[in-house]
């Protein structure tokens, strides 16, 4: 069983929040809190239809979550289109963010990991 890793945008999340936090639930954001941009559209959000269940996958597959700051976003974007050709969202870095920082505290083992990307129409 892959470990699940839940990146989002610093505190914009509820699921990411909820796990750093090691709140047994998922608690709704206050709205007039959440700020969008164009970097973390459409990472953020109040609310987590399915928070729970994705809660508990990151526990049981022992994964962990991690914020990442809206500066970081569109430097992780623009270094995988300078470097692997590809043009990926600034929001769906998050994920690869939480792994990478993560890693830098806790040394990940040599094995193969799947990072989620999406991308746009260009």
């Amino acid at each position: 069983m892959p470990r699940m890793v839940a990146g989002s945008s610093f505190r914009k999340n509820p699921i990411v929040r909820a796990a750093l936090k090691n709140r047994p639930t998922c608690e709704d954001l206050i709205p007039e809190k959440i700020r969008e941009t164009r970097v973390n559209e459409p990472l953020i959000n109040w609310h987590a239809i399915d928070g729970n269940l994705a809660l508990r996958a990151i526990r049981e597959t022992s994964g962990w979550a991690g914020d990442a700051s809206d500066k970081n976003l569109p430097l992780y974007s623009r270094l995988i289109r300078e470097r692997e050709g590809l043009d990926v969202l600034p929001a769906s870095t998050a994920g690869l963010i939480a792994l990478i920082e993560n890693h830098k505290t806790n040394p990940l083992p040599n094995d193969l990991y799947v990072v989620v990307l999406t991308g746009r129409k260009s």
